[in-house]
């Protein structure tokens, strides 16, 4: 056994990379290993970062849920930690709001704390994470008021492995949308 190639490279994640070596006739198995930081999981083949959803739906109460489309012109939208609790570590969690036809979804924001520069609230107008970013949220920075202009508004939440806050706390409501009529 002997190392055929050895790659000391911070390689960025999510993508394929191919090493390249003469491996020994007969040889019938090739084992890659990975040296993975302390905010990675190592597995046999792979490093993997941990990521929780410990979010939920209650009633009214939307507490970061994991993922979904919920159809309300009510209710509360809090933090994974509810109205009471911070949030977690290692969040990764998107879900959407949104309005009936006609009507545009609207969050009221009464009270915003993420870990400034690490956990970030991201707001789409729109369907999905790809649709356009109203913002990006992170420290005691607050969203305040926003209104999507098509309908729904999707939220993505992304916290790291280090520092949680008391997170945030917001109305949820419909509004008439605007026609404009000639």
């Amino acid at each position: 056994s002997g190392v055929y190639q050895q790659v000391d490279a911070i390689l960025p994640a999510m993508q394929l990379y191919t090493l390249s070596g003469t491996v020994p006739a007969g040889t019938t198995k090739v084992r890659v290993a990975f040296l993975c930081d302390q905010d990675w999981i190592k597995t046999d083949m792979w490093c993997l970062t941990a990521a929780s959803c410990p979010g939920s739906v209650s009633g009214s109460n939307y507490n970061m849920p994991c993922s979904g489309t919920y159809n309300t012109c009510t209710g509360n939208f809090y933090d994974s930690g509810g109205s009471s609790a911070q949030y977690t570590d290692n969040q990764n969690s998107e879900f959407t709001l949104c309005a009936p036809a006609g009507q545009q979804m609207k969050l009221v924001f009464s009270s915003f704390n993420t870990e400034s520069g690490y956990d970030y609230l991201h707001i789409y107008d729109g369907t999905s994470a790809s649709s356009t970013l109203i913002g990006s949220y992170s420290g005691t920075t607050s969203p305040g008021t926003i209104t999507s202009t098509v309908g729904c508004l999707t939220l993505k939440f992304v916290s790291d492995n280090d520092i949680v806050s008391s997170g945030w706390a917001a109305a949820i409501s419909c509004v008439s949308g605007c026609n404009n009529v000639t």
